[in-house]
């Protein structure tokens, strides 16, 4: 069921391969790798150390040189990175998708807020909490990035449990 949960992100991102992806709370990278296939570069970022580890090292098992992992608490860290004090490659300086699958305690305002600023053209956001993921919506919507697209994946067969993977894109592209 990764699979379709995945095919459903990358579907969602339509990614062309001159785009630069964000993965935030990236975990151990593997949406993060499997996007950068079609993608110019990718940066995942991620609190848990052995997380990131895992990441870097998935990335050289599977041969993929376009994703870099960063250590760090997300809110801070992209608050450090719109302020400027925390450089990043010029090639990874801008989003044009980011990527969100967040605890399932949801975002931060913060975080929501700090997407909108770095102006991605679209939000990709899996979440295992539809409450938490219907609020943080919400704010995306108030930022200027309404839902196009909500696609349920049934990764728990005989549960009730579910994920969902959001689409939003900008309402004005040009500001």
């Amino acid at each position: 069921m990764a699979e379709v949960l995945y095919a459903t992100a990358a579907a969602d991102a339509g990614l062309r391969r001159d785009e630069v992806i964000w993965d935030l709370y990236c975990g151990t990278g593997s949406i993060t790798l499997y996007l950068a296939q079609a993608a110019r570069a990718s940066l995942g970022i991620e609190v848990v150390p052995a997380a990131v580890e895992n990441a870097r090292r998935n990335a050289v098992a599977n041969r993929v040189t376009s994703a870099t992992f960063m250590l760090g608490d997300t809110r801070r860290t992209l608050k450090e990175i719109l302020e400027g004090r925390l450089a990043l490659p010029p090639v990874l300086q801008h989003p044009d998708v980011v990527v969100l699958d967040p605890p399932r305690g949801g975002l931060a305002k913060k975080v929501v807020a700090r997407v909108a600023a770095a102006q991605p053209s679209r939000v990709v956001y899996v979440s295992c909490n539809p409450s938490t993921q219907a609020a943080d919506l919400a704010l995306f919507a108030e930022a200027g990035y309404p839902v196009r697209r909500v696609t349920p994946v049934d990764m728990f067969p005989h549960t009730p449990h579910v994920e969902t993977v959001v689409l939003m894109s900008r309402a004005n592209p040009s500001s």
